[in-house]
């Protein structure tokens, strides 16, 4: 009998937890890609662009991703902090880390990190 019970309660652990899954990738969080003139931005690449970069950075969102509903990200600060001048051809990822799947489950949900890798080419000084 105690096996059965305890088989139960891991079903219901494990029906819980896709739930909760779920309803993160149900939410209706946004992430916007801007740029506020800082540095010049350029989707194609350019010419004399040879130094690389990759930035990541967490994004937070609470309640399953219904707090906030969006996020902005200026794509020209992120080159600028790094020391570029002039940035291009980006690459823009955003994923479900393990640290941030964990702080999901831990938080219940409350707590919904996501990462955003930003890759590309650019000029330094």
């Amino acid at each position: 009998m105690k096996i059965s019970t305890t088989f139960i309660n891991v079903k219901k652990i494990i029906i819980g937890i896709f739930l909760l899954l779920l309803l993160s990738y149900l939410s209706c969080s946004r992430i916007n890609y801007r740029t506020n003139g800082e540095i010049p931005v350029y989707l194609t690449p350019q010419k004399g662009h040879d130094k690389n970069f990759v930035v990541d950075k967490s994004v937070d969102f609470y309640l399953f991703g219904f707090i906030p509903e969006r996020h902005a990200i200026f794509l020209d600060m992120l080159g600028k902090q790094e020391g570029f001048n002039e940035i291009s051809k980006l690459e823009i990822y955003e994923r479900t880390s393990v640290k941030d799947f964990l702080w999901m489950i831990i938080s219940l949900g409350c707590y919904t990190p996501r990462t955003v890798v930003v890759s590309g080419w650019g000029t330094k000084n």
